[in-house]
């Protein structure tokens, strides 16, 4: 008569907590990289808007007024010259400012968004440390 080798139940439902417990893991990856692609989906919206004319001021070029604009950059036109800028770095780095409600209630909605994808970010990794935990225990 063969024997058969039967786990004892405490280990077999430890397993299957333990792979509920990655599935879960691995959900909330997924769920946290969908979210991550609707905000940068959101920050390219924000980043198409007109905003040809608006003035700004450089602390070294002084005043200027936005004279043309693509998906990554503006140019601003200064009294000594035009110059070109990467957005929207160019206001978060301090090179550029402006008075235009509008376009920093943009700025301010940007920044929030990309401090939701680091926090994202780092919700990811949290539960890829615990992925790799669990799977360790194997």
């Amino acid at each position: 008569m063969a024997t058969k080798s039967v786990q004892p139940k405490s280990r077999l439902r430890t397993e299957l907590l333990r792979e509920k417990k990655i599935r879960e893991c691995r959900k909330r990856i997924s769920e946290d990289q969908q979210t991550i692609d609707a905000i940068h989906s959101q920050q390219d919206r924000m980043c198409v808007v007109d905003i040809m004319g608006i003035s700004v001021r450089h602390k070294l070029f002084g005043a200027g007024t936005i004279t043309g604009q693509n998906a990554t950059s503006i140019t601003v036109s200064f009294d000594s010259g035009s110059k070109r800028f990467v957005m929207p770095s160019a206001f978060f780095d301090g090179f550029l400012e402006t008075a235009d409600t509008a376009l920093n209630e943009r700025l301010s909605a940007y920044l929030c968004m990309e401090q939701q994808i680091r926090d994202t970010k780092e919700d990811i990794s949290a539960a890829n440390r615990a992925i790799y935990t669990l799977e360790a225990k194997r």
